[in-house]
């Protein structure tokens, strides 16, 4: 069976894998996409977090990177976004 191509919409669920701990995390919160910043099709993804204020997110589509996505906070509490951008 083919897995199932993930387009993200405002109240999407997502499983997110956290690379760190090696667990899949539930992410339940709206998902805000603006400007298209998920604009690419894609079936995985993949969190890493660097630092204390940067989580990176790898999409993929089969075994191939189909994009990433940083998010900067301020500090460690990530209450406030710095930056979000696409690679």
């Amino acid at each position: 069976m083919t897995a199932p191509t993930i387009n993200p919409t405002s109240k999407t669920a997502m499983a997110v894998w956290d690379d760190t701990n090696h667990v899949y995390k539930i992410w339940n919160k709206d998902v805000l996409v603006v400007g298209n910043l998920i604009d690419f099709k894609w079936d995985s993804l993949a969190t890493t977090y660097p630092i204390a204020t940067t989580e990176v997110y790898t999409f993929k589509l089969g075994a191939a990177a189909a994009g990433v996505i940083t998010v900067v906070y301020v500090d460690a509490t990530k209450e406030d976004l710095l930056t979000v951008t696409k690679a």
